[in-house]
């Protein structure tokens, strides 16, 4: 008789694109040294069960429900896999499978709770995080109250001069008064200006504090740095003394960097819970982006006492990763028993965008999930601006077929480039241009994903420009770098142009931003330059933490289960001016109704990890 195959069983999954061959080698080799028979009836159930909590932290999921393991599976093409259809097991039959498996035992591979399914390391994430965090909600050292008065006054204002002003205003009394804060806010509501008068704040207090300004990737680690020598370089800064603004902390890093992770062994770090980061105050922005095993590892060597203070926005993407640790973190707006709300501070009032018009009005109706809203906004008459092209706040570009759809966009894509990027001005000023239109697209692959897009914008562009042959490079040609190279402090996410150097004789070179030094930006050989592809387009996750004078938020031709409410809204708001939406009006809808679901036990943690520390009644 021969042995049942956990390949041969789990077949329908692979085929299907569920699985992968190392989710189901690693629920074979589970299953096998756990002990159980391959032969024994519920074989197949436990090889499904392990491969799906191995598949689940690839695709965003700490955990996985065994009532719905359907319901978890989500890719680019899902709507042409009827992924309802594979024979799944009831739950009931799962759960009598794991009950009392040494998969499950204490010290298993796998840790069951209820109906949930984890990972036993995302587990022990998991827990370390709730601890960590309602650890950090005791009482921090007071600060003298009437210097805290006098300094909140002197920064914003006796009665904080504006509703956003008053927002920022108790938002920095909150991180200087406790041990853990957590500021949230949209694009343009003055997180960054708030985190320059909040370690103001500190300093006057403390004047000794160490403070670590962090953050998730490079490119936001840059953004960080730029946004706080510009704040500090503004007029308002004034109210800051010069001996205070001195002792700021001016350079930010990854948290990779800060923690010493080792990009062979991100396990192992340098500073962890005996040996902790040299800070009394920790800084940390875009901390939507941050997944759970980083953030439980920053949190773990964060020293007892020192503060932490988040910055970010819940209700953009989370990390590509496992994980939504900021939204947990936040809980439902709204609920004042949310065991957290004394250290959630929200601000909402953005210096950006009108609330009631343009892209701000856009931005609420999505978060709201309201697709009449939307579309209204979609439709309102529409004020002009220039970036640098005259075009209306808002427009809706639609077209009778897919194909009519790419070629406008296609036009969107080589007008700009052409206008714009074309060697001759100075580097200074491409590189400022560069970033004026951008193609958003939710899509990677299809006709109206990146990789179409980027090919042909750059066949045309390359014929406008007379490049000769099949040049890779060639003047004018923006580009995205897609891994990180921190000998050169160049990092993924981060774009440029390669231009000709008139300091070289015209040699082409690859041009970047340089942080805090828009005037200077810096030129290295194009041999040098670490993995790049061009982007004429680029992913509505690569965008995360970007600012574009134009958006042109690109959703595809048909519905698609990763169009949710968070990644329309993190599109449109990459835009500081104009956006065009290019979404055909079903697929508009869809999208705005769907939220994004990462499957996690964390928040319930939370108010279990709160009520233990309640004193009896």
């Amino acid at each position: 008789m021969t042995t049942p195959s956990c390949f041969a069983a789990l077949a329908p999954w692979l085929e299907a694109g569920v699985l992968t061959p190392l989710d189901v080698a690693f629920a074979e080799a589970a299953v096998r040294l756990a002990g159980h028979d391959a032969a024994a009836p519920d074989a197949p159930a436990l090889w499904l069960a392990a491969a799906m909590a191995a598949r689940a932290p690839r695709h965003g999921h700490v955990c996985v429900s065994l009532a719905d393991l359907a319901g978890g599976v989500r890719t680019e093409w899902s709507e042409a896999t009827p992924f309802a259809a594979l024979p799944w097991p009831a739950a009931s039959t799962l759960r009598h499978a794991l009950a009392g498996s040494p998969l499950v035992a204490a010290g298993g591979p796998l840790v069951l709770r209820g109906d949930t399914l984890y990972l036993a390391r995302y587990d022990r994430f998991e827990a370390r995080l709730a601890d960590a965090v309602c650890a950090r909600l005791e009482p921090a050292p007071p600060p003298d109250p009437a210097l805290l008065a006098a300094s909140l006054d002197r920064l914003w204002g006796p009665g904080g001069t504006t509703p956003g002003n008053a927002e920022q205003k108790a938002a920095a009394a909150r991180a200087a008064t406790q041990g853990f804060a957590v500021i949230v806010g949209g694009p343009g509501t003055g997180k960054t200006t708030t985190v320059v008068r909040i370690l103001a704040l500190l300093l006057e207090q403390w004047p000794a504090l160490r403070v670590g300004l962090l953050a998730p990737t490079g490119k936001a680690a840059a953004r960080l740095t730029e946004s706080v020598r510009s704040a500090l370089g503004d007029p308002k800064a004034a109210a800051i003394a010069p001996d205070i603004q001195a002792k700021m902390p001016c350079e930010a890093s990854t948290i990779h960097r800060a923690l010493g992770l080792r990009p062979d062994d991100p396990s192992r770090a340098r500073h962890h819970r005996e040996n902790p980061l040299p800070f009394d105050a920790v800084v940390v922005d875009e901390a939507s982006m941050i997944p759970l095993a980083l953030m439980t590892r920053l949190l773990d060597a964060v020293a007892v006492g020192a503060r932490v203070v988040l910055l970010g926005d819940q209700h953009q993407l989370a990390s590509v990763e496992a994980g939504a640790v900021l939204a947990d973190l936040c809980g439902p707006e709204d609920a004042p028993d949310w065991p957290l709300a004394p250290a959630i501070a929200r601000l909402t009032a953005s210096h950006r965008f009108q609330d009631d018009g343009g892209i701000g009005r856009l931005a609420r109706a999505v978060k709201a999930g309201d697709a009449e809203a939307v579309e209204a906004a979609l439709r309102a008459p529409q004020a002009l601006v220039t970036v640098p092209f005259e075009r209306p706040v808002l427009s809706w570009l639609r077209a009778p077929s897919p194909a009519a759809l790419f070629d406008a966009l296609c036009a969107e894509g080589v007008e700009h480039a052409v206008r714009c990027l074309r060697p001759g001005p100075a580097p200074t000023q491409i590189l400022r241009q560069a970033n004026q239109v951008r193609l958003l697209c939710a899509h990677r692959r299809g006709l109206l994903g990146v990789e179409r897009l980027n090919a042909a914008i750059g066949q045309a562009v390359a014929a406008a420009f007379a490049v000769r042959g099949a040049a890779r490079i060639w003047g004018g040609l923006p580009f995205l770098v897609t891994e990180n190279d921190n000998e050169q402090g160049i990092f993924n996410g981060d774009t440029g142009v390669f231009l000709p150097d008139p300091a070289l004789d015209g040699r082409l070179r690859a041009f970047l931003p340089q942080a805090g030094e828009p005037g200077r930006p810096r030129s290295i050989d194009v041999q040098r330059l670490p993995a790049w592809e061009p982007v004429f387009a680029m992913t509505i996750h690569k965008s995360q933490g970007s600012e574009f004078g134009h958006a042109v938020v690109v959703l595809p031709e048909a519905v698609s289960p990763i169009v949710t409410r968070e990644l329309v809204y993190t599109g449109l708001t990459r835009a500081r001016d104009s956006v065009t939406l290019a979404a055909e009006p079903a697929v508009l809808r869809a999208g705005v109704a769907e939220r994004v679901v990462r499957a996690t036990g964390l928040a319930e943690r939370f108010r279990t990890a709160t009520l233990s520390r309640e004193p009896d009644r």
